[in-house]
């Protein structure tokens, strides 16, 4: 974990007397603000004997977590943590001033109509702009986009809101739309926005260009720095009393262009709050919803009326969701003799905050804050072993309208922890932000062989139908090949990209490593066996029995041989073979268990299965009885550590750390798994 900063000592000198809202709303340059309150303060019991300071119906934003985080109790801890999210909810929703973006007006009050202070942060789309050219300054009005062949309507080009409806966090299911739809048959939408901090660090970095980015080597974002993620519906007529809303621009993409652009009135459903704090270098992680989402007379989301339903699944376009909380809001008050667990009545800190928001007549009162997820400071035990994986309380957080489909694995740290810049030659991570992935333009990977597009030489317009088979044999192995695969994995899961990825042993001069015809289809036969836990194909004695005797076997040979072909006439370099060797350490499987929750279990599952919603693959089985064999390559320690140093997270390989590999190997190997 990095260092702390040099003003933590003055923040842990202050304990519990920090005070809540002492500084301006926004993180922008500027003089101070006097404290501008409605005159409401929240008053709350003590906390296992700890006083806190009253939260205020504040536009101030707070400086940090009060106590650093660093509170013995960790109840205590976890509640200092919920009031910093309302503290910031509500300072963040305070009426804006006008002509200044990001700062509130304390002139006003928090129920009085009009754009509030993060909705005039920057906006995405006004960051990463085409070609990588530098955005605006702060204080610009929204930025008007390209209207391309003049499908975009004029009025819209300068709104303050264009949302989009693909911003879900995290699918499970790589057939069906990853969008979600409400009751009444809409598709939610999202928009993503920065503060001024973070602006100014991005802008005066060249960080908005994905050339600058490429030559990169670290990011790390100034304390202070926040992000906004907001989830958006249309709203029926009788319904916006209920809703923070706005008059938002929507539109449909089709073949990766916005069509069908249209005005509607969008009520706010759900809220991501990210903060860097000083205490808090993997950042604060705070998450709110309306409170009719799931309840109420009138719910905006379908919540389900039977069994068979499926519950928090993708599904067809037009057709309303089944939402369901998988992670309740606590609702129980912490037992103080155990002070690492991190309890907090978050619904009695909610209906506590709700009634003074009510007394300003504001329409935030129909808001609750679901949890906050915060990261333990390195002093606490384990922190001195050689690994970065940090600890967060909660391990786990979601909201219904941003992580639908996979709540109960879902971790706000764990997963923007995979985040990087859009270097392709190693891994650069974005300091816990996906926002830099947005960056133009986006670099092509010249590390990997591309996929067979189209004929270049004689050779390949001969051999064409059998190099596409073999690509096709390597995506979808168990589908095409059922009378030889009895696991649900295709040769691409471990072969990235089809084979054509040098990290994870891609299948380029095979023909040299495995010198005679016998040897290389026993070697390919090898992993039908092993690591498909099935039955090998059928082998020939020389090459041209292949074409009829074994025409799977020949697809594939014909596959690795195209591929020989793209690179040499790539690189003069012999390719590195196999997978990159890594030193050899102890891995603690119970470490290795916390990683697996926080880093892949969004995407295998928590019970290692795997995701094949839709009865498709999209994510691979690690364990069970759909996964690799006990004698396949990958239940080898060595290469299997191997394999998640390079390749794991999916798309962000180099995030785990030597250790880390060989932590979370020491536990995917006590796994059970089909014996051989």
């Amino acid at each position: 974990m990095r260092s702390l900063p040099k003003l933590l000592p003055l923040l842990l000198s202050a304990a519990c007397t920090l005070p809540i809202a002492a500084v301006v709303v926004q993180g922008a340059p500027g003089p101070k603000q006097a404290h501008a309150t409605s005159g409401a303060a929240v008053k709350l019991p003590e906390v296992c004997g700890v006083p806190l300071a009253e939260p205020q119906i504040s536009p101030s934003l707070p400086i940090d977590v009060e106590g650093a985080l660093r509170q013995k109790d960790r109840n205590v801890a976890q509640r200092a943590s919920d009031i910093f999210s309302w503290q910031e909810f509500v300072a963040l929703n305070w009426p804006a001033r006008k002509g200044q973006r990001g700062e509130a007006d304390p002139g006003r009050r928090l129920g009085e109509a009009g754009a509030r202070v993060w909705e005039t942060w920057k906006e995405t789309r006004e960051v990463y702009l085409p070609g990588g050219a530098p955005p605006p300054q702060w204080n610009a009005p929204p930025l008007a986009i390209a209207g391309g062949s003049g499908s975009v309507p004029p009025e819209a080009r300068q709104s303050a809101h264009l949302l989009t409806s693909m911003l879900q966090a995290v699918q499970s299911d790589g057939t069906l739309p990853a969008t979600l739809t409400d009751r009444q048959g809409h598709v939610v939408r999202y928009e993503v926005r920065m503060n001024r901090v973070l602006f100014d660090f991005i802008r005066n970095n060249g960080l908005f260009d994905g050339r600058k980015q490429a030559t990169t080597d670290s990011v790390s974002f100034p304390n202070g720095s926040m992000l906004i993620k907001a989830a958006w519906r249309e709203l029926e007529p009788g319904e916006t009393s209920r809703f923070l809303t706005s008059e938002a621009w929507i539109y449909d993409l089709h073949a990766g262009k916005p069509v069908h652009w249209r005005r509607k009135t969008m009520g706010l459903v759900g809220f991501h709050i990210v903060r860097k704090t000083p205490s808090a270098p993997q950042w604060v992680w705070s998450t709110f919803e309306q409170i009719d989402n799931l309840a109420g007379a009138h719910p905006s989301f379908r919540t389900g009326s039977g069994a068979k339903e499926a519950v928090n699944r993708q599904i067809h376009p037009g057709v309303p969701n089944v939402v369901q909380r998988t992670l309740p809001i606590p609702a129980r008050q912490p037992n103080c003799n155990q002070p690492t667990a991190a309890v907090d009545n978050v619904q009695a800190l909610n209906r506590a905050m709700q009634q003074a928001i009510d007394r300003q007549r504001s329409v935030l009162r129909h808001y609750e804050l679901i949890s906050t997820q915060w990261p333990l400071p390195p002093e606490e035990p384990n922190a001195a072993t050689p690994t970065t994986v940090f600890r967060t309380l909660p391990a786990v957080l979601g909201n219904t309208t941003m992580e639908t489909f996979a709540q109960d694995t879902s971790s706000c740290m764990g997963c923007h922890a995979m985040a990087h810049t859009r270097r392709t030659d190693r891994f650069v991570g974005s300091d816990f932000s996906f926002t830099l992935s947005n960056a133009h333009p986006e670099l092509p990977n010249t590390q990997n062989i591309p996929p067979p597009l189209h004929p270049t030489t004689d050779w390949d317009r001969q051999n064409w139908a059998n190099i596409l088979r073999g690509k096709e044999l390597t995506e979808h192995t168990y589908e095409l090949l059922p009378k030889h695969v009895t696991a649900k994995l295709h040769c691409e899961s471990c072969h990235i990209d089809a084979g054509r990825d040098p990290d994870s042993a891609w299948w380029v001069n095979m023909n040299i490593k495995y010198p005679t015809l016998e040897k290389l289809q026993a070697r390919v036969n090898q992993c039908f066996e092993r690591s498909m836990n099935g039955t090998p194909l059928p082998t020939v004695q020389t090459a041209s029995e292949l074409p009829n005797g074994s025409p799977e076997m020949n697809a594939f040979l014909v596959y690795m041989q195209w591929m020989d072909e793209q690179f040499k006439a790539r690189s003069s370099t012999p390719p590195h073979q196999g997978l990159y060797p890594v030193t050899k350490m102890t891995g603690e499987a119970t470490r290795g268990e916390e990683i697996f929750l926080q880093k892949c279990a969004s995407c295998h599952g928590k019970e290692g299965k795997g995701r094949y919603e839709s009865h498709s693959y999209y994510r691979p089985a690690l364990w069970g009885e759909h996964s690799f064999n006990s004698l396949a390559g990958m239940h080898k320690p060595e290469k299997l550590a191997a394999f998640l140093k390079s390749n794991m997270p999916y798309r962000s390989g180099g995030v785990l750390t030597l250790q880390e590999s060989w932590d979370l190997t020491a536990f995917l190997i006590t796994r059970p798994r089909p014996k051989k």
